[in-house]
């Protein structure tokens, strides 16, 4: 039985990813929330991690300070099993990023959360299966810079031809 980080990622992740990438912190919990519910295998818990961490600024926009430090610590360590890729999502971009906004918020203190730098809510960049090192794609936007970070793998299935949403959009 092959392990489910190297299964494609479901329509309902992508969907997820996209409102998390979009800040649409709350669509995004509904989203992965179902299937968090519904997924028996333990991949349930990357499911689990991403949806806390989107929770936690779904707190941090409306002001409260305890949940969004307890939901980022939580589901970053859903996350940490899956480092540095799962299903395509790169874990360990989206745990670098979560660390850095929960040592920016617990600075700010609880008084200062509507000082945050939204700028720094991480993006969860992915990449589809029998995409090389060079066809990482991103929900909206791929930062090239952080390209030589990722892990070099090999194509996991082959006879496909993999799209980007760049691709998509001149369709």
């Amino acid at each position: 039985m092959s392990s489910p980080c190297l299964e494609a990622p479901s329509p309902d992740l992508l969907k997820g990813i996209e409102e998390f990438n979009r800040r649409e912190f709350f669509e995004c919990h509904e989203t992965l929330e179902r299937l968090w519910m519904d997924e028996p295998r333990s991949i349930r818990r990357l499911y689990q991690g991403i949806l806390q961490v989107g929770v936690a600024f779904h707190h941090l926009q409306a002001g409260r300070y305890l949940p969004v430090v307890t939901l980022l610590k939580r589901g970053s360590q859903y996350l940490e099993p899956y480092a540095p890729q799962c299903m395509g999502v790169n874990i360990a971009d989206l745990l670098r990023g979560s660390a850095r906004c929960l040592a920016a918020i617990q600075e700010l203190g609880q008084d200062g959360l509507n000082k945050f730098n939204w700028s720094l809510v991480p993006r969860i960049e992915t990449r589809q299966p029998g995409q090389d090192s060079d066809g990482i794609s991103s929900v909206d936007r791929v930062d090239v810079g952080q390209l030589a970070n990722l892990p070099c793998e090999p194509p996991l299935e082959t006879g496909k031809t993999p799209t980007t949403h760049r691709e998509q959009r001149k369709k």
